[in-house]
This record gives C-alpha cells, sequence and structure tokens, in this order.
C-alpha cells in the first residue's frame, strides 16, 4: 500500500499514501513482527495503530496495520 515511501532518521514515511500522509515504523526477527503508523490527517482526527505479531510471517503485522486504516479512517 505505499505509494511514495521515503525513510530519514528512523522513520518511514509516505506522503502519497491514501489516508493522506503516514508516519511510522515496521520491524521484524526471530519470532515476531511490528509495524505502527500514525496518520496526523485522518478524518475524524489524527490516528496512530500498531501492530504486534508473535509470529515471523513476513509483512504480516505491515498488512494488519494497513485493513485496520482502511476501516478507521474516512478515506
Amino acid at each position: 500500500c505505499w505509494q511514495r515511501p521515503s525513510y530519514g532518521l528512523g522513520l518511514m514515511a509516505d506522503p502519497g499514501a491514501r489516508w493522506g500522509p503516514i508516519f511510522g515504523h515496521g520491524g521484524n526477527g526471530p519470532g515476531y513482527e511490528s509495524m505502527v503508523l500514525h496518520v496526523p490527517g485522518a478524518a475524524p482526527g489524527p490516528v496512530t495503530v500498531c501492530v504486534m505479531c508473535a509470529a515471523e510471517v513476513g509483512d504480516l503485522a505491515e498488512r494488519i496495520v494497513f485493513d485496520l486504516l482502511d476501516v478507521m479512517v474516512d478515506a
């Protein structure tokens, strides 16, 4: 779902995301993965979503965060 991804100082950003500009970071390691994203200009107000998975499945946490944003943010 990243449209125009960028990265700097440990922060991922995408000014072209369908929910408006998003900021956050993900990570994984043996047996876990996580993703947190913040949408400051979301309607009806700022939204932050964090997902932590006790599994290493690739991009599961990222997909869950994007799915939650689809439900929580009026696009």
